[in-house]
């Protein structure tokens, strides 16, 4: 995502939380910025979700049991596309 930061966030880790993304920052080569901009992005993704980003969520995310499968499309169209 390449675009003009405008607003300032200021967040308190727990030091665990800190090292988490500290050592994945170091093996990625992404500021730690980076990382928690991309959170924000894949767990509260805004209305205009990208084809590509949808794609790379329903990919990334954890195996859902079959018999849950309707109940999860549901939530993750809602999730994605702001339907209420």
């Amino acid at each position: 995502m390449c675009m003009a930061k405008t607003r300032r966030l200021q967040i308190l880790l727990e030091p665990e939380q800190f090292d988490r993304l500290e050592r994945v920052s170091e093996e990625t080569g992404a500021s730690i910025g980076s990382l928690v901009r991309d959170a924000v992005d894949r767990y509260y993704p805004g209305q205009s979700l990208t084809k590509e980003a949808a794609i790379e969520r329903l990919l990334s995310s954890e195996s859902v049991p079959m018999d849950d499968w309707e109940i999860e499309k549901e939530r993750m169209i809602d999730e994605m596309w702001g339907a209420g």
